[in-house]
């Protein structure tokens, strides 16, 4: 288990390492991405109401703001796994399809990545309701009233379970359904050119992949930048 652990490491290293010059340039698209999605629930939110004229959605939009951004969120580190994967040679223009090809499938996507938020903390649920009963027995065996600590206990380990196991298989789900909706698509120029207007985190990625340069390990120069000539208009 423990070499098994620490070739993933290395692996993951080495990938960051041929994709990215320095741990700044990761920080740096870490923030962009995230910045730049914030900006999808105020179109995807559009979208949901032009394509679906609900009687009562209108009224219902906070409730759909408040589950746009939970599910958003979640589709953030599937993005940078996105760009990991795909070695176009210049990661802030990988990381600008991978979004506009996420902003394409949307709806679908975030409907798919709230229910597997959802489904999280239902198991996380399930599992402080299984911690109980240990923990509780846990406490009678201390001196005094534990049952305050023996609530707590089961909270930490559900908690922990949470982010030992159940956020990382959640995580799989969603790149596993991310891949299964975007890779069929190509990139649609009118979506570009919402989240250009939309975000200016996203414009900031096109100046920054105009400007990028390949690492020195990868044996160039400077990477050449994909054009729009990569996108169609829909």
């Amino acid at each position: 288990m423990g070499q098994t652990c620490r070739a993933q490491i290395g692996l993951g290293a080495r990938m960051v390492g041929a994709r990215f010059a320095t741990a700044t340039e990761v920080a740096l698209l870490h923030i962009c991405l995230l910045d730049a999605l914030r900006s999808l629930p105020r179109l995807i939110q559009g979208v949901l109401l032009h394509v679906l004229p609900v009687p009562g959605l209108r009224r219902a939009q906070r409730l759909q703001r408040f589950v746009l951004h939970y599910a958003v969120a979640a589709l953030q580190p599937v993005l940078l796994a996105h760009t990991l994967r795909k070695d176009t040679g210049n990661p802030w223009q990988t990381a600008r399809h991978a979004l506009v090809l996420h902003a394409q499938a949307g709806p679908t996507l975030l409907i798919r990545a709230s229910r597997v938020a959802a489904l999280v903390w239902a198991l996380t649920a399930v599992v402080f309701l299984l911690m109980l009963s240990p923990a509780q027995t846990l406490g009678q065996l201390v001196p005094g009233d534990w049952r305050g600590e023996a609530l707590a206990l089961a909270a930490l380990l559900s908690w922990a379970t949470k982010y030992a196991l159940i956020d990382p298989l959640a995580l799989v789900a969603l790149i596993r359904a991310s891949l299964a909706l975007t890779d069929p698509l190509q990139p649609n120029l009118d979506w570009e050119d919402k989240l250009d207007a939309a975000s200016p985190a996203f414009h900031a990625m096109e100046r920054r992949a105009v400007a990028w340069h390949v690492p020195p390990a990868q044996g160039h120069v400077q990477a050449a930048v994909p054009g729009h000539g990569e996108t169609q208009r829909g």
